[in-house]
């Protein structure tokens, strides 16, 4: 970083904090279709695993649990994969990738199980890694975008969409269950599952679309493309001087820090303690 164009960094920067518009909002709806989406997958599996004994499915105990937490630990390997690609290839070559996965997860789910629970634990972990994938991607994607005095509350609004993707799971399995004269359970399972392929079907496009990040553009010593993709998207212009060459640390060095460690193991400590509640209370809630 230290032979990086520091005024480039600060102007690009600087140009995105005093910024506010519309594409705000276009990265709000393209990043928290995902987090709704993926809120929606986890927990509409509790009330699909209530039904499938009913239509003929013997599961044990054993399938029960993995066909209800496989995704959850597919989530972590998407995570750390993305992770590292986004970093090393650039947000704009991966992102929206991971809704593909999260598109073919659902409807293979839905399907293509053919009534084994094996084969509906693999689509069920394809779809998780897409799930891990977009926690990885999106917030990202969000703070980088967002100017200084609203990055809080665009990152807070698009996690609060895994609760209304929680609620819209729940909603939608009561509709389908108080209406099984119309839709046999042995078709509205399937239907629940394929639901949650819908809405990252339709943001992949303009996930695809989405310029590389300027703040991640510039941190990588492409101070000009960061600029032209500042002005394509927010129509902002910023003359910026040509960059020096980039040099890399590897990315252990960050854990030299004690500052950053420090507040890593909180906030991932935090984050781990709350998703223990939540996502164990809530899965299998329907059980």
């Amino acid at each position: 970083m230290d032979n990086i164009n520091e005024g480039n960094i600060s102007a690009i920067n600087q140009a995105l904090d005093n910024a506010t518009g519309k594409f705000h909002f276009r990265t709000f709806l393209t990043a928290g279709m995902g987090f709704f989406t993926d809120a929606y997958d986890l927990f509409i599996i509790g009330t699909v695993l209530a039904i499938l004994p009913m239509i003929g499915w013997h599961l044990t105990k054993t399938e029960i649990a993995l066909i209800g937490s496989v995704s959850l630990i597919a989530a972590v390997v998407g995570a750390l994969v993305f992770g590292r690609l986004l970093d090393y290839l650039g947000r704009k070559a991966i992102y929206g990738l991971e809704l593909v996965l999260l598109v073919i997860g659902a409807v293979g789910s839905a399907f293509l199980s053919f009534k084994n629970p094996w084969v509906l634990m693999g689509w069920r972990f394809l779809l998780g890694v897409g799930i891990g994938g977009d926690y990885a991607t999106s917030s990202v994607i969000m703070a980088e975008y967002s100017n200084i005095k609203t990055r809080g509350k665009y990152v807070g609004s698009i996690l609060s969409m895994q609760s209304i993707g929680l609620v819209v799971s729940s909603l939608l399995a009561l509709a389908f269950l108080l209406n099984t004269k119309i839709i046999p359970l042995g078709d509205a399972w399937k239907l629940m599952l394929a639901v949650g392929a819908i809405p990252p079907a339709i943001v992949i496009y303009y996930r695809r679309k989405m310029p590389e990040p300027p703040r991640y553009s510039v941190a990588k010593g492409r101070a000009a493309e960061a600029s032209k993709d500042l002005k394509s998207y927010t129509g902002i212009d910023v003359a910026v001087s040509k960059n020096k060459e980039e040099v890399n640390a590897p990315w252990y060095t960050l854990f030299k820090d004690r500052k950053f460690l420090i507040t890593l193991i909180g906030t991932a400590g935090a984050w781990f303690l709350m998703d223990w509640a939540f996502y164990g209370n809530s899965i299998m809630a329907s059980r």
